[in-house]
């Protein structure tokens, strides 16, 4: 089956309860135009969609876990609850798309485009040390309001942190 009959038979499943819920697992979609696709709760895990247009798209609930879409244009995408656990979004345009109650764990986010995002209420890295102001923290979370919250090196709990986007630990966090 091509991308237009899956996407048909997707649309299908998804207004009437017949068709098929598109599973594009592993699929190579790179450079692919789904500008304005309903591709609410599909399976994109580990699909490859460098550079895919995916231009307000409905990504609700989807299953983007461990995807490429580097470079991928996301503007205006709704992506709420869509797992996009491990996936790689560098250099991705995510401009006023809509992010809540995404999963963004592990996800890769370096040169990523999020104005005007509505991002999760926090992106939760918790496990991982980063250094900061010259000493090692445990970062627990990133927050909606661009914020952060971290344990120091003395165990103590800093929570609100102002303007994340200044601290250089946000470029080892959003990946090299």
């Amino acid at each position: 089956m091509n991308i237009e009959e899956i996407l048909n038979q997707h649309k299908l499943w998804f207004e009437t309860g017949q068709g098929e819920r598109a599973n594009l697992k592993g699929a190579n979609l790179v450079g692919a135009n789904l500008k304005g696709a309903n591709l609410v709760g599909a399976n994109l895990e580990r699909a490859n969609l460098d550079g895919a247009n995916l231009f307000g798209a409905n990504l609700k609930d989807a299953n983007l876990k461990e995807a490429n879409l580097f470079g991928a244009n996301l503007k205006e995408a709704n992506l709420k609850e869509a797992n996009l656990k491990g996936a790689n979004l560098r250099w991705a345009s995510l401009y006023k798309a809509n992010l809540y109650e995404a999963n963004l764990e592990g996800a890769y986010l370096k040169g990523a485009n999020l104005n005007g995002a509505i991002l999760p209420e926090k992106v939760l890295f918790a496990g991982k040390l980063y250094e900061y102001s010259n000493n090692l923290i445990f970062l627990i979370a990133i927050n909606q309001d661009e914020t952060f919250d971290y344990i120091d090196h003395f165990g103590i709990i800093h929570r609100n942190i102002p303007n994340w986007l200044k601290y250089s630990l946000i470029e080892d966090i959003l990946g090299e």
